[in-house]
This record gives C-alpha cells, sequence and structure tokens, in this order.
C-alpha cells in the first residue's frame, strides 16, 4: 500500500468513527430537543439531498478543483456541521446545516456525504488492478472497526453526564463538538495526500486531462449506469431503516439505556466486518457481481426471518 491509500483510509476511518458515534444518538438527541421521529428523519432525507447535491457538482468540478482539495474542503465544511448542531437548536438552522454538511451518516451505513465518490475514485489509483479489491475490502474491514468503535463511543453522554454534571442534551452537543474536531484532523490528513490523487488522470508522459467529462460518452458508460441503478435500489431499500432509527426503537420498545443500544450496533457492526473478508475471498472465486447477488438474497432472508421472530 502507498502513502496516499494509508492517508485516504486513515482519514475515512477517523471520519466513520465520528460519524458513526453520532447516528446512534441522533433520533434520540432530536427527541430530547422536543422533535418527533419524523422530524428527525426529515433531518436524514435533507442530509441525504445535500449529499446528491455535492456529489452532482463533483461530475463538473472534481478533476477541475482537484480531489485533495475537495476532500480538505468538505471535511472542513462537516466540521463545521458539527458545530452547527453543537450550538443551535432551531429545526430551521439544522435542517440549512444538515444539508451543506451533505450527510451526518446517520444512516449508519458507512462513511457518507460529498467525500465518498471523491475517496471511491481515488483509492484505486493508489495499487495495480490485481490487488484492487483487496485493497478495498481491507479498507471496509478497517471502516468498520472505526463503525464498531464509534458505535461504542456513543454511550459517552451517559458517563460525561456523570462526571460532568450536565444535562443528557448538554453531552450530545459535546459530541457534537468532537464530531466536528475530529473532522478537521481528517481534513488535515488529506492535505497531505500527494498530487498523484488530484493528476490521476496522466497518460503516457502526457499532461493529466482536466475539466468536466459527458458520462453519456464514456465508453464503461454502461457498466456505470447499470450498477448506479443497482446501488440506487438497494440505497433507497436501507434508508427506510437507518442506524438512529434503529438506536431510537431499541430504546423505546425494549427500554435499552444508550450504553446498551451502542453495545447492540457495535457488534453487528464487528460481524459485518468479519463478512468483508469472506466476501473479497468469496469474489476471487465466483466474481465480484455474483458475490453481491447472492450475499443480499441471503441477507434479506435474514431480515425477514428477524423481524418475524421479534
Amino acid at each position: 500500500m502507498s502513502r496516499d491509500a494509508w492517508l485516504i483510509i486513515s482519514a475515512r476511518s477517523l471520519r466513520t468513527f465520528a460519524q458513526a458515534s453520532i447516528s446512534v444518538f441522533f433520533a434520540i438527541y432530536m427527541v430530547e430537543l422536543g422533535y418527533s421521529i419524523t422530524e428527525a428523519g426529515l433531518l436524514a432525507t435533507i442530509g441525504s439531498g445535500g449529499s446528491a447535491v455535492f456529489a452532482f457538482l463533483i461530475v463538473f468540478v472534481g478533476d477541475t478543483i482537484g480531489r485533495r482539495k475537495l476532500l480538505v474542503g468538505f471535511s472542513i465544511l462537516m466540521g463545521l456541521g458539527g458545530l452547527g448542531f453543537a450550538f443551535t437548536d432551531e429545526y430551521a438552522v439544522l435542517a440549512l446545516v444538515s444539508f451543506f454538511m451533505g450527510s451526518l451518516a446517520i444512516t449508519g451505513g458507512g462513511p457518507r456525504g460529498p467525500i465518498q465518490p471523491l475517496e471511491t475514485a481515488s483509492l484505486p489509483d493508489t495499487t495495480d488492478a490485481e490487488h484492487r479489491t483487496e485493497l478495498y475490502a481491507l479498507s471496509g474491514i478497517i471502516e468498520r472497526i472505526a463503525r464498531v468503535l464509534g458505535s461504542l463511543a456513543a454511550a459517552l453522554p451517559a458517563l460525561f453526564v456523570v462526571v460532568f454534571d450536565i444535562t443528557d442534551v448538554q453531552s450530545f452537543k459535546v459530541m457534537f463538538v468532537s464530531y466536528a474536531v475530529i473532522m478537521l484532523a481528517s481534513a488535515l490528513m488529506y492535505s497531505f495526500l500527494s498530487p498523484a490523487v488530484t493528476h490521476h488522470a496522466t497518460v503516457a508522459g502526457t499532461e493529466p486531462k482536466r475539466g468536466w467529462q459527458n458520462p453519456l460518452a464514456l465508453p464503461s458508460r454502461r457498466t456505470i449506469f447499470t450498477l448506479a441503478a443497482i446501488f440506487s435500489v438497494d440505497s433507497f431499500a436501507t434508508r427506510f431503516v437507518f442506524f438512529a432509527l434503529v438506536a431510537l426503537w431499541f430504546k423505546t420498545k425494549f427500554g435499552l439505556d444508550l450504553s446498551e443500544v451502542s453495545y447492540q450496533l457495535a457488534a453487528s457492526t464487528l460481524l459485518s466486518a468479519v463478512s468483508l473478508w469472506a466476501a473479497a475471498k468469496l469474489a476471487n472465486r465466483i466474481g465480484l457481481l455474483n458475490t453481491i447477488v447472492f450475499t443480499h438474497i441471503s441477507a434479506v432472508i435474514c431480515t425477514v426471518v428477524s423481524r418475524q421472530v421479534v
């Protein structure tokens, strides 16, 4: 692995840790502020909308401005968004902050926001084609370890209440400030990326390509849009049930406190990290697409069965 690969994975892990901790208690925090579950879900939708808008803009300016500058800029923007949640309770302001943050990743499905497509595009350029699958698997495993630690860190507000003698809402605000600090640290890591991450399009001694390229004219457009359609359907379904909502459900239905909820979600994330290692090995035997299809089918069956048991 190159230095750039380690920097991207490390920065992504920091961001994942911060976002995972927020995702566990976000809905609980909104309810503590006096808002409804619907209003909490609307904030999640607004954040996802902002993420989509910024991702669309990256299509046009990503290689013109440069990936490194955008990674740093978006990380700082998301950090400022964390401060916005820490210092205001007004719903309209929180909605605006959610949009410009791109996403708080309160879905719990891993690192989200406008940074994600930049990382996804940059990481393959840090290794050769033969090792890309393993590199993505390693990145995913480290990311899930960060999600486990972040889910466990979501139990800290309960500790803050006892140690610092503050209210539950104040303890959550401390977590948002911590989120902002971690995002700034992530931005610092991105700033150390080499120019190779930005000038990825160098072709056999020629100058790097810059500017917007029409995705409809790319040779691989059929593959790109087919995968985009598959991922869109998958994301549409999984966003119905996100981490923040699951955490609130555990708290209200089963009476679990925040610490117990964080342990539950951390355990499930740890199991998913094991599945990534298995998926990489399975992909080498039956192919990437078959691995995606068959593992999704089994996951859906398990979800249906578990829901019937509950």
